[in-house]
């Protein structure tokens, strides 16, 4: 049975995240009058209308939900992404004001909310349907009461949350404007109007600072703190092979990592990627940029064996469950994701005084890379461990 009224009208050429946005809004207290908006009958004969339309609303919101955010670079710029208030227009309250009440959408047409729809880009309208979901889901996780205007506390704490993650800062404000443009769009206080959390914001980009190159030296050291830092002599044979391999072979996070625990994601190395011999070990990856499907790396035994890729493989490869799957997995079967990967690297490097919040996943990729331009390694060769197009930089040869 649906939850409100049978008379819903959702054509079927609309883009479903904003009326996903629009679903998740009228299940809140205090958007009653959104529900009778989407409840009341329709004005126009032609217009579709059938009693399980919500519920086809509902099941491609989880259908879209399950499939993530593309990143924050792809999202098209917009005017609904708002910046930081105006001298003046600056507020410490948690609450609109008194006598603030929202537009009374109760009385637009399925017409209007249309025009509404259509006044934001597609993928805006994704990105800020998935970061209301997220908002929602802190909210419940931390039980805190549903109330709009969002508190300030919510929505600072939402802001810290994503930071703890790692969410890209790009990402961050995304998710932040869309909340933003929804509280405005239905004449609740904008919570970035907050004096504290427009500090907090500016803060959190100034940390956001380019990752710093893993160097050879900072490994060899990340490498002996892993034992102080990882909770079984399993996890810590994981991390030596996953460290090592990011290094040396450039591995980029999406195939080193899950973005959870229980998620698989194609791009993530798996067992059959691995072609092990005496003294090598060869990694299938795939390189569309390159124009071929996949390349095969070599990586050859080093002559220390603390910094030795293919010693590390083969010790994990011991202890590892059995059987094919992602690469990094745990003896439960549970993937390595993104979370636990950021908590064993960061602990290690507070446990070497170094700067955490300077180096992430892509530190990685980005210290292998510097590493073979010190190391004065052939153009050619550069370009193939990053992925690159092998094309002639203009009136230079090609080394």
């Amino acid at each position: 049975m649906n939850r409100f009224s049978p008379f819903v009208s959702r054509p079927e050429d609309l883009n479903c995240c904003f009326w996903d946005i629009l679903l998740l809004l009228a299940g809140e207290p205090a958007f009653g009058f959104l529900r009778e908006a989407l409840s009341a009958p329709p004005d126009a004969p032609d217009e579709a209308s059938s009693a399980d339309s919500l519920d086809r609303a509902f099941t491609s919101f989880a259908e879209t939900s399950e499939g993530g955010l593309e990143e924050a670079e792809d999202l098209p710029h917009a005017e609904e992404t708002r910046g930081l208030p105006d001298a003046g227009e600056w507020s410490t309250g948690d609450q609109a004001p008194d006598g603030f009440a929202p537009h009374p959408v109760g009385q637009w047409s399925i017409q209007a909310l249309r025009l509404l729809e259509r006044s934001g880009h597609p993928t805006i309208w994704k990105a800020y349907n998935w970061g209301l979901m997220l908002f929602i889901a802190y909210r419940a996780t931390v039980r805190f009461p549903s109330a709009w205007p969002i508190p300030g506390h919510q929505f600072r704490g939402f802001l810290l949350s994503l930071d703890s993650e790692g969410v890209a800062a790009a990402q961050i404000l995304t998710y932040l404007s869309g909340l933003s443009y929804l509280s405005q769009t239905f004449n609740f206080q904008d919570p970035l109007q907050d004096l504290f959390t427009s500090h907090m914001i500016v803060c959190m980009q100034w940390q956001r600072e380019p990752p710093i190159p893993l160097s050879m030296d900072t490994l060899e050291s990340l490498l002996g703190a892993l034992e102080r830092v990882c909770i079984c002599f399993y996890e810590c044979l994981m991390f030596r092979a996953v460290f090592l391999l990011s290094f040396h072979a450039a591995l980029r996070p999406k195939e080193i990592v899950a973005k959870t625990c229980t998620t698989f994601h194609p791009e993530l190395l798996c067992l059959d990627d691995i072609e092990m011999e005496e003294d090598r070990v060869g990694l299938n990856i795939a390189a569309p940029e390159m124009g071929a499907g996949r390349i095969t790396y070599w990586l050859r035994s080093t002559e220390q064996p603390s910094l030795c890729p293919v010693l590390a493989l083969k010790n994990y490869l011991a202890v590892r469950p059995r059987g094919e799957g992602p690469l990094f997995l745990y003896s439960d079967w549970h993937l390595l994701c993104k979370r636990r990967f950021l908590e064993v690297f960061h602990g290690a490097l507070r446990r070497l005084d170094l700067p955490a919040q300077r180096y992430r996943i892509h530190s990685f990729w980005l210290g292998s890379l510097t590493t073979a331009v010190r190391c004065r390694f052939p153009e050619r060769v550069i370009l193939h461990l990053a992925r690159w197009p092998c094309r002639t930089i203009p009136g230079r040869p090609r080394s």
